[in-house]
């Protein structure tokens, strides 16, 4: 196998004269830099000897039980693991918690796996988890839910902008009365959704100030139920939900129903779905898609340009567009189209 100074530069972060010099024994250089050029040529030699020479890349993950089984995560990583497959990559998942991951903690992942780079699914608290990683020797791609200015290298969607369009097609419906179910405990993403509805509904002379705010920590069946009664309890209550958080309006709408709710007639529920979840379950909603395996498609792709074309400029930012179209169930066609609801 050719190992290249440049492949051992870009392991170890260090420049090319450097790595020249240390492997021709010239120049002073600190004992832990020399060994840790001499790991990663060992490292390698022993991957090509073995057969095993393929880049590998980490995913980053939040670890929270069932992390894998939520749509908008494996829809995700599923979009990423083709690209990485077409490029004849490894992928190393990498569950963390909500500690602090230090630079040091994610130094020694690189080199325990040998990884290329670095996939960071951005969910809640995981962007204040691991600020420091552009740091590191290895490029960074950070996808999902950012902040700005979070990382060099970022692919997302407009959150803000899903909540414009849902406060736009209720209003345009005829609906006055609002409520928002959202997920709270810190999911930066949820809470655009939010703000871009109450944001959109305050530029049309709404009242903000109405809105039934729900904040859900988690999806589960108790917060389902606990959501259900706390709507039940209100009165009056609003005629349309907008569910930021897609994953509990199933749940919700089993329970609205078994409370003689009928839905659309007496609450017309608009949610994000991550993969058509929930407009293919033919559930009697509309829905707004969020493009979860486009934003994983996409980072794979920025990710192996850079691992790639490292010496080559790449654009730090790809924002993906909303689809802005609102998917209506057959349930909610009849509803939107009877004469008899024009008034709302």
């Amino acid at each position: 196998m050719n190992i290249t100074i440049r492949r051992i530069a870009d392991h170890t972060g260090l420049s090319t004269a450097t790595i020249s010099r240390i492997l021709s024994g010239k120049g002073a250089h600190k004992p832990e830099t020399i060994a840790r050029v001499k790991r990663v040529v060992e490292s390698l030699s022993s991957r090509g000897a073995a057969g095993t020479d393929r880049e590998c890349i980490g995913i980053v993950l939040l670890s929270y039980p069932r992390f894998l089984c939520p749509v908008y995560t494996h829809s995700m990583v599923s979009a990423i693991l083709e690209v990485t497959a077409e490029e004849h990559m490894v992928t190393q998942i990498i569950p963390v918690n909500g500690t602090p991951l230090t630079l040091e903690d994610a130094e020694l992942l690189v080199d325990k796996f040998d990884l290329r780079g670095l996939l960071i699914q951005e969910l809640g608290t995981l962007d204040r988890v691991t600020g420091q990683l552009d740091k590191l020797p290895v490029p960074v791609v950070r996808v999902g839910d950012v902040r700005n200015g979070t990382g060099r290298y970022i692919v997302h969607c407009d959150n803000r902008q899903i909540g414009v369009n849902a406060a736009v097609y209720l209003w345009d419906l005829g609906f006055r009365d609002f409520g928002i179910i959202y997920g709270g405990g810190g999911d930066y993403g949820q809470e655009q959704r939010m703000t871009g509805f109450i944001e959109q509904l305050r530029r049309f002379g709404g009242e903000p100030d109405r809105i039934w705010i729900n904040p859900v920590p988690h999806v589960t069946r108790e917060n389902a139920i606990t959501a259900h009664v706390d709507f039940m309890k209100l009165d009056p209550r609003p005629h349309a939900l907008f569910f930021a958080l897609g994953g509990l309006t199933r749940m919700f709408l089993h329970q609205v129903q078994r409370s003689n709710v009928t839905v659309p007639q007496e609450l017309f529920i608009l949610a994000v779905e991550d993969a058509e979840e929930l407009s293919e379950a033919e559930l009697p909603i509309a829905t707004i898609s969020f493009p979860s395996r486009e934003l994983g498609t996409a980072a794979a792709s920025l990710l192996v340009d850079l691992i790639r074309h490292c010496d080559r400029r790449i654009e730090s930012e790809r924002r993906l567009a909303c689809d802005p179209r609102v998917r209506v169930s057959p349930a909610c066609l009849a509803f939107l189209t009877n004469p008899c609801n024009k008034n709302r």
